[in-house]
């Protein structure tokens, strides 16, 4: 890239992130973020460049953050010093822009070449894994308005309302309406659950618990989205696969306002496939689709992104670590794709997946018990709750089954109980 275009797409990529730490332009006006002495007359704040964009580092094993990580006042920053002066004017040594901008972009998946069997980058494989319970980027922003608020600025402190939504992705909807289930029920000694679900109505079928889903999910009040999954029979993690033309899924996808594509992985690699996907729901349910979740949450790498944009997708759920819940991004506000390969703000909106159910139970991911997951939900809930944006969940239908023998049913239902929800960042 020509080093003029590299250069203006930084510094709108920069404005926008001081912007979003501000959370308003007007303040973001007041922060300057230059080592220019002649330059820094014209602000309240200064944030001194740490030389992470430099050209001949940048995407470098070189240009990564080392361990361990410095604290400012508490908070572990990437880049620069843990300093900030007070004289004349307020100099912060933190470069409180590029560490963000390092998390917002998934910046060290392009330099980090861990993944794991699916191609997945982790929790675990992140030099801020210790860190995911807590919204670093949202950190960063408290520390800019406080000083901004130290030289007489007014901040408004109030944190947005925090908004609940819970999310399911279709990957599985029944378990005996298929030969193969079928058969299986009967072997196991289900023959009657099996029958009336073979030969009844879906509604009879132990996994088809949306019904009972968005019954729970409208007496609590909260926002719920459905995305689901039209493509991937060559690869054994995307099937079952199903045609949402058929009756059993027009049921289900009629019980949901808000529907995405759930991206197959074999699509997720194929832009093309990808589309056809998208075309395939968009006429099953004759509107126009702009959501998607990546299957097995399996964004393999940033500039996938670029990738949804171009088939019409204008928000997307993907951003969590399968792994481990918490704070992918560092914020759980919806966020600007900045692809890190050219400094580029993208038109598409990343919206942070907070928890998923099977990062909780799993013995391949935290392998919690009910009381260490529900704190770890309390816990997240009250970190996001100091800082606004959306709370986003995922739980899958099977999860809430009675063929499910694990504690998911009881910590979902009890997540969307008047004690849960009516908690404060404070309790």
């Amino acid at each position: 890239m020509p080093a003029q275009i590299r250069q203006t797409a930084m510094e709108e990529t920069i404005r926008y992130i001081l912007s979003f730490l501000c959370r308003s332009e007007e303040l973001a006006d007041m922060v300057g973020y230059t080592s220019d002495k002649s330059e820094w007359g014209k602000y309240k704040v200064i944030i001194l460049p740490s030389g992470f964009f430099t050209a001949g580092e940048y995407l470098q094993p070189s240009s990564m953050p080392a361990a361990p990580l410095k604290k400012l006042n508490g908070t572990p920053i990437l880049f620069g010093s843990p300093v900030i002066r007070r004289d004349k004017q307020t100099i912060i040594e933190a470069d409180l822009i590029a560490s963000a901008y390092f998390i917002l972009c998934r910046y060290e998946e392009c330099v980090n070449p861990r993944r794991d069997y699916l191609g997945r980058f982790l929790a675990e494989h992140s030099i801020l894994s210790q860190y995911t319970n807590r919204c670093l980027v949202e950190e960063y922003g408290n520390i800019l308005l406080s000083e901004l608020k130290n030289c007489g600025i007014e901040t408004n402190e109030t944190a947005p309302q925090l908004k609940l939504i819970m999310t399911h992705d279709a990957d599985k909807i029944e378990q005996y309406r298929n030969i193969r289930g079928f058969m299986g029920g009967l072997s196991r000694g289900q023959i009657l659950p099996a029958l009336k679900s073979a030969f009844g109505r879906i509604e009879y079928d132990p996994l088809f618990t949306f019904p009972y889903m968005k019954e729970q999910e409208q007496k609590a009040g909260i926002k719920d989205m459905l995305f689901v999954k039209t493509g991937g029979n060559r690869l054994l993690q995307d099937k079952p696969c199903y045609d949402p033309a058929l009756r059993d899924m027009q049921k289900m996808m009629g019980l949901y306002d808000h529907i995405g594509l759930h991206l197959s992985m074999e699509a997720g690699q194929n832009m093309h496939e990808a589309a056809w996907e998208k075309e395939k729901l968009e006429k099953a349910l004759g509107r126009r689709i702009t959501d998607n979740r990546n299957h097995y949450l399996a964004s393999l790498h940033p500039a996938d992104m670029l990738g949804l944009s171009s088939i019409g997708i204008t928000d997307d759920y993907t951003m969590g670590y399968p792994d481990r819940a918490g704070f992918r991004l560092g914020t759980c506000r919806p966020v600007r794709f900045i692809n890190p390969a050219n400094c580029k703000l993208s038109d598409i909106v990343m919206h942070p997946l907070v928890i998923m159910d099977r990062s909780l139970e799993s013995k391949q991911y935290m392998n919690l018990d009910y009381g260490q997951a529900y704190g770890l939900c309390k816990q997240l809930h009250a970190e996001a709750c100091k800082y606004g944006g959306e709370f986003i969940m995922l739980w899958h239908n099977n999860s809430v089954s009675e063929l499910d023998k694990t504690y998911l049913k009881k910590l979902y239902e009890n997540i969307l109980s008047e004690d849960f929800l009516s908690s404060k960042a404070s309790e």
